[in-house]
């Protein structure tokens, strides 16, 4: 159960960080609004949302570890989401996976 939550919770910041910087899933790129600097600011979006009973799912006990995981690099943002829950893993590997499944149904 929390393997398959932070699968769930992981594609949702990854699709949060794309729709921020203005990329849209039919390819469509919406430029940035310009905040009173003149720079570019967060695109306008509906932020996606993890389902609520992703966010009930608690911690393991024990590490658990997935893969042939590199302790010694910063973590990416997909790899914090399994951290928190005692998971161990290259999140971007078990992604790809995922996200491949998915596209097969």
């Amino acid at each position: 159960m929390r393997v398959l939550a932070s699968l769930v919770e992981a594609p949702v910041d990854v699709f949060n960080w794309r729709l921020a910087r203005g990329l849209r899933r039919d390819h469509e790129i919406v430029d940035e609004d310009e905040d009173e600097d003149g720079k570019g600011a967060t695109a306008v979006f509906e932020p996606e949302t993890v389902p609520a009973w992703v966010a009930n799912v608690p911690r393991l006990e024990e590490p658990l570890r997935l893969g042939d995981v590199k302790r010694n690099v910063p973590l990416s943002a997909a790899a914090q989401v399994f951290s928190k829950r005692n998971i161990e893993a290259e999140a971007g590997g078990l992604l790809v996976h995922y996200l491949v499944a998915l596209s097969m149904d």
